[in-house]
């Protein structure tokens, strides 16, 4: 946001007015699985998340093969 304040002021635009806090908080729309996922990834540990969905992920697909299996039986 700094940067983008710099870039404003060097192209001699209007001056800005940002009101406090005017960046970096919550406007109540994520869940907090997604404030969790969220921080990982600024800490860099994007990965942790991505760990997470793969065992979702394969966990939906046995679910999804034990109801096909009992759907033919």
């Amino acid at each position: 946001m700094e940067r983008a304040k710099e870039i404003w002021e060097g192209l001699d635009l209007p001056a800005l007015k940002p009101r406090t806090p005017w960046h970096g908080y919550s406007l109540g729309l994520w869940s907090n699985r997604d404030e969790v996922e969220a921080e990982l990834a600024v800490q860099g540990r994007y990965y942790e998340t991505g760990k997470k969905i793969e065992q979702e992920r394969k966990r939906s697909a046995e679910l999804a093969s034990e109801f096909e299996g009992k759907k033919k039986t």
